[in-house]
């Protein structure tokens, strides 16, 4: 996916980049990425680029983006908008720019799934393949609740159930990316989203099920969590 983001805030680019790719990367979709700090630079490269998204903070130093948003529509852009902003204050103008999503920072995960959802590109159920030695499972991610490895197999437990799968424990974790999947021991995986408690040396999960943490790796286990939780407040 071809996306361009224009921001005067480095580290404000420097989370959204770090998101997109985590998310991009959970969903198998390759990311090719520009990043611009004046509305001016961004109007530049657009002049002869068409990406497929292009996130737009409407505070820029030179030019307000809203009015840059405008005028690229005028000369024919079709691509995918996303406003980044502070305040729902240009709400209305954002859409006469045609855009897709209204993102108020800071930017997560949660946000931006949304976000690409709300442009089409995918949605956040969309089943993804996991393949090994010509055995494919799909799975929806947001349904999975864990992975574990149990004698020698790989026990997956759903919202709707668990199986057992031969494909490798490693196909998992190199798809089932934090956030919001974490590896918690050498052979359990869990997604946060069906976290419903977090206890001393533990995670509770939504089905009642406890993942026992790795003992060496307590605290940046538990601060992974606890950050994560603070990204989707």
């Amino acid at each position: 996916m071809n996306i361009v983001i224009c921001d005067d805030e480095f580290p404000c680019i420097k989370n959204l980049t770090a998101i997109l790719g985590e998310v991009l990367k959970y969903k198998n979709i390759p990311l090719k990425l520009r990043t611009f700090s004046t509305g001016q630079s961004c109007l530049n490269y657009l002049t002869s680029n068409t990406p497929d998204l292009v996130f737009l903070d409407i505070f820029l130093p030179d030019i307000n983006g809203t009015d840059l948003a405008m005028k690229l529509r005028r000369q024919g852009h079709t691509f995918k908008l996303v406003f980044l902003t502070t305040s729902n204050e240009f709400a209305q103008e954002s859409f006469q720019a045609q855009a897709s999503y209204y993102l108020l920072k800071p930017a997560t995960t949660s946000k931006i799934l949304d976000a690409l959802e709300a442009c089409q590109f995918f949605s956040k159920t969309q089943e993804i393949n996991f393949t090994a030695n010509s055995t494919t499972i799909q799975l929806i991610p947001e349904k999975i609740l864990s992975v574990e490895i149990v004698n020698r197999a790989c026990e997956i437990t759903t919202t709707t159930g668990s199986l057992k799968s031969y494909v490798p424990f490693h196909t998992f974790t190199k798809r089932l990316t934090f956030p919001p999947f974490l590896l918690v021991n050498r052979g359990t995986l869990i997604n946060l989203n069906h976290v419903q408690r977090l206890g001393e040396d533990y995670f509770l999960l939504n089905n009642g099920h406890k993942v026992l943490i790795k003992s060496r790796g307590i605290k940046p286990i538990k601060d992974a969590y606890k950050q994560w939780l603070l990204d989707n407040i």
